[in-house]
């Protein structure tokens, strides 16, 4: 009889066991991403950038619940970013990460409740030391044509010196 008793309490804990693993399943635990905005172009290593996605259960219903982080690896490396994401509603979400080096990055969208999607390969460039360039020739090309505007307005803006009434070529040309 006792032997019957550990027998039934095995298989009810196994059952329990079972139902544990198999209910978010059942439940629906899985959701779709998607990237809303990226802040466009690839991501610049050592840079701050800003992403938004959405969180939609059975790619439907807004995910407005749990936690949700960016979870980045970069392969071959102990390089490892987990950044926590901000729900703004509607199934939205938005997190700012910074790559610490270039390379291809292993990335992922987890969330505290549900399955996502596996990870995605991201191209980190390595531009970062030149970021400033763009911007800097920006300026410069703007400095540099309002010189000449103010260089050529100067220029055309000056007046040729006033006759002398006593100049004998002057007192000529009235004369005549």
């Amino acid at each position: 009889m006792p032997q019957l008793r550990r027998l039934g309490a095995a298989i009810a804990a196994a059952a329990a066991l079972a139902a544990l693993m198999t209910g978010p399943a059942l439940a629906g635990g899985s959701a779709t991403v998607t990237i809303v905005e990226d802040g466009g172009g690839a991501p610049i290593a050592g840079e701050e950038r800003e992403i938004r996605f959405s969180l939609l259960q059975h790619g439907v219903t807004p995910v407005d619940f749990g936690s949700a982080q960016l979870l980045a690896s970069l392969a071959g490396s102990d390089e490892q970013v987990r950044v926590d994401a901000i729900n703004v509603g509607d199934g939205e979400w938005i997190t700012t990460v910074t790559f610490p080096i270039a390379g291809d990055w292993s990335v992922r969208v987890g969330h505290s409740d549900l399955a996502t999607p596996p990870p995605t390969t991201v191209a980190v460039d390595s531009r970062a030391g030149l970021a400033w360039l763009p911007g800097a020739l920006a300026i410069g090309t703007v400095l540099l044509v309002v010189l000449v505007l103010v260089g050529a307005s100067t220029l055309l803006g000056r007046r040729r010196p006033a006759a002398d009434p006593a100049d004998p070529a002057v007192t000529a040309v009235r004369a005549g």
